[in-house]
């Protein structure tokens, strides 16, 4: 079985939920990707917001973290 780690950012203030768009695809979606070697989870997480949004988030700012694995089928 192939592990793919991936991170992804779901976000709540409000009673609103923080989507990503893109243009290509024309659909939203919870931000968040690949982690990349010698990365951690955090670290991926930070970098893919800072891609997706253009929003600088620390590691200390993701207060609820977990972890998921599931199959990825390729």
């Amino acid at each position: 079985m192939t592990v793919l780690k991936t991170v992804g950012l779901l976000s709540v203030q409000q009673r609103k939920l923080l989507l990503a768009y893109s243009r290509n695809k024309q659909c939203f979606y919870l931000p968040g990707g690949k982690v990349d070697a010698g990365e951690s989870e955090r670290q991926a997480l930070c970098r893919e917001i800072a891609e997706e949004l253009n929003v600088s988030i620390t590691e200390q700012e993701l207060v609820y973290y977990t972890h998921v694995t599931a199959p990825c089928l390729r």
